[in-house]
Order: structure tokens, then sequence, then C-alpha cells
């Protein structure tokens, strides 16, 4: 009867399925290690087509988490779960419990903590946010997305160590905790987004941050569906959602602004530079230059020095 937006499932081939034994307990492996167990409780198919329309409001191919979900084998299973081991403990970045979490907010005495989820590098608009949530916020736990995501998205490399030397050199040491978070990408926009404020809130964190396309790609959400889907929760969630409009740069008002403090966007587009992780993307991809006002100098020379700044499969 609890929210839970996107389903998590175990996909297996009908031979497999068809073997297993109700109640009985079986390993489950991750890299050749035993990470727990599960007490099988039930077999069973979807029809896919009709359950990626309604997690995605879309079953259209184009869409990276339909074609991952419809790449799953033919069968599911359900059942209990026992936790035995954490092999993403042994992972490059350190894995942070969300115990280990609290323990730290406990230890600095914030009283209101904001959580920010990014699967892309920081640029100003990133920027904007993240000060803007520490004005109405103790502290900020700054979380990026190292599990699975689509071809052109940003490696956990470049993701992590651009986030390293923004928080070091901009931001205030005593304010700012940077963890990861190990989870698989699925754009699934509003529903995602939701999860993610879950997942936080588990983190001990009050506050979550959701921009105006969170989640999304491409053009499959409208713009600030991720933060209208929070009205239909707002009593059960019990996390407080910052809703910010999307941060552009101003020619005229000479600094990044959203549409709620900016009265030049509507009148002349062309004193408005688009600030996203699309453009971004787009441009690192092409080796085009990208100006200051987008994205800090130093986080491009940081970039050309990483071997892979983009997955590639």
């Amino acid at each position: 009867g609890k929210i839970f937006p996107l389903p998590i499932f175990l996909s297996v081939e009908k031979n497999i399925a068809l073997n297993l034994k109700l109640n009985q307990t079986y390993n489950l492996s991750y890299r050749n290690q035993n990470i727990g167990k599960l007490k099988v409780e039930d077999t069973y198919r979807v029809n896919k087509i009709k359950a990626c329309k309604k997690i995605f409001k879309t079953s259209s191919l184009k869409h990276p988490g339909v074609r991952k979900f419809m790449d799953t084998k033919e069968f599911f299973i359900g059942g209990t779960i026992k936790h035995l081991n954490n092999s993403i403990e042994k992972e490059k970045y350190k894995y942070l419990k969300p115990s280990s979490v609290k323990k730290i907010i406990k230890k600095n005495k914030w009283k209101s903590v904001a959580g920010f989820q990014t699967r892309n590098i920081p640029h100003r608009a990133h920027e904007q946010l993240l000060r803007t949530s520490l004005e109405c916020s103790e502290g900020l736990f700054i979380q990026p997305l190292l599990g699975n995501k689509k071809k052109n998205d940003f490696t956990n490399e470049a993701v992590f160590k651009t986030y390293k030397f923004l928080i070091k050199n901009y931001f205030p040491k005593n304010k700012i905790l940077l963890g990861p978070l190990y989870a698989s990408m699925w754009y699934a926009g509003p529903r995602e987004a939701v999860f993610h404020a879950i997942i936080r809130k588990n983190y001990g964190c009050n506050n979550f941050i959701v921009g105006r396309d969170h989640a999304g790609v491409g053009s499959f959400y409208k713009k600030y569906d991720a933060q209208n889907i929070f009205k239909l929760f707002k009593k059960n969630l019990n996390i407080n959602i910052l809703k910010f409009a999307g941060p552009f740069f101003c020619k005229k008002c000479d600094s990044v602004v959203t549409e709620n403090s900016c009265k030049h966007f509507k009148k002349n587009k062309k004193l408005i530079i688009e600030i996203s992780g699309s453009e971004v993307r787009r441009k690192l991809l092409k080796n085009m230059k990208i100006s200051h006002k987008i994205i800090r100098p130093e986080i491009v020379s940081i970039l050309q020095k990483i071997q892979n700044i983009f997955i590639n499969k």
C-alpha cells in the first residue's frame, strides 16, 4: 500500500522459471559472488508493452528505458530476499550506507538536508540549483548516479572528478557531502523522480531537489512533469520537494537566472543561453567550444585529461 513508482524485478529465461520450485530458497550472485538469497514465491509474465506505457508513458523503442525493459527475459521471479553481502562496497567510489549518511548528518548537526540527484557533470545551472538549496537547507548531499546508463551519458569518472573539483574549490566544505548512488537509470521522468526522492528520504534527507526535466530523456516528458507528479503524493512521501525552475543565462541580466527571476526571456529569445546536460553533452561530443557562462573552463580542462568521458556502448 506504500508508494513505489518503479518495479524492481528479476527476469529469467523460460527454462529456468519452469524449473524453479515455489517456497524454495536460491542463491543470488553478482560477479561470481553470493550477495543474497531469494525464497521464490511466484514466477510470472507481464504484458511488457502495457507495463511500459504505465512506467514510461510510452512504448517507443526510441526510449532507452523502454528498450532496456523490452530486452528483459520472458519470465519474472518474485519472493522474499535475504541480504548477505554488498559487493558494491568494493567499487572504486566508496559506497555510503544510508545509516552512515544519517550518522554524518547527526554529527554535523544538520537539521535540514537537501538531496541532489545527477548523472551529468556540473554546469552553471546545477551550481545555481545547489547554491539556492543551501539557502533553505543546512546541509547538501550530492549523490551522482553511478549505475547503468545509456550510451553518450557521462562516465562515472567524468562525473565524480568534476564534482569533487567543484565542491573543493567553490562550496563550503562543512556543508557538503558527496557520495555515489549505485543504481540504474531508467529515464522514467516523473516516476523516477519520485523513486529518487524515496531513496534520498531513506538516506536522511528532508529536502529533495527536482529540476525541470528530472530523469527525462529526449522529448518524452513535458517540461516540469517531474515536479507536477509530486502534487499527487504531497501527504504520503514525508520529504519536501524543492521545485526549481530551469536556470539559463540571460545576457541582459548578465547572470544565471530562471523564468521566475528574469523578465527578458519572453521578450527576446536571443538574450537567452540555454543550459542543460544534453546541450553540454552535444557540444563536448562535437568538440565545440563551450562558453564559460554555461560551464566552468576548469571543468572542461578536467574532462580533457580523462580518457573516456562518455559511455560508448
